[in-house]
């Protein structure tokens, strides 16, 4: 099924909560930049706006391309059908976004916490998630759509219970205390 770009409860959330996500995480400007792209091919019945989140932490930056008008389609595709966009192509405007980085330059902040030091278990989990730490530890865990589901500071106990929340994959981030983060896949059965 298409995935609508407002949302719907319950399957997806909005491309903007996504965005806000993305911009919050990345510690960017709370305001984009918007830019109208040329509509370079008028026939394909569609445009595209870009928005950019600049001044993040680490010269990172958040963008999105939002085709107005257009079908769930691929821009730029040779086999365009239904109402395809043909003003970028999607998968040159990916690499040309990703290009920029380099996975030292993303991470040179973020040095994961040696692998002795943290331990999460058992993974899956039915419910029940372990962390074997020597120091305190701040976690957050997310969601698939990478909506924050809970969040404790300077964690004492050793164990979170997700029981409760449905089964499928989750991100689980801690935190050490000197800043250093690691982040776990975790799978609920």
């Amino acid at each position: 099924s298409t995935v609508i770009y407002g949302g719907r409860p319950g399957i997806n959330v909005s491309i903007d909560s996504v965005m806000l996500f993305w911009q919050t995480n990345n510690g960017c400007d709370s305001e984009p930049i918007v830019e109208e792209l040329p509509d370079t091919d008028p026939d394909d019945e569609s445009t595209v706006t870009k928005f950019t989140y600049q001044n993040c932490e680490d010269g990172l930056e958040v963008q999105l391309l939002r085709v107005n008008g257009g079908a769930h389609t691929w821009p730029g595709a040779t086999f365009a059908f239904d109402v395809t966009n043909q003003d970028i192509n999607a998968s040159r405007e990916i690499w040309n976004f990703f290009n920029r980085f380099s996975l030292d330059e993303v991470t040179n902040t973020t040095t994961a916490v040696a692998q002795e030091l943290v331990d999460v278990f058992p993974n899956p989990t039915t419910g029940l998630i372990q962390i074997q730490t020597t120091s305190a530890v701040s976690v957050q865990l997310f969601d698939s759509f990478g909506q924050r589901i809970l969040q404790e500071q300077n964690l004492t106990r050793p164990s979170l219970d997700i029981s409760a929340l449905p089964a499928g994959l989750y991100v689980l981030q801690v935190r050490a205390e000197g800043g250093q983060l690691q982040n776990f896949k975790v799978v609920k059965r």
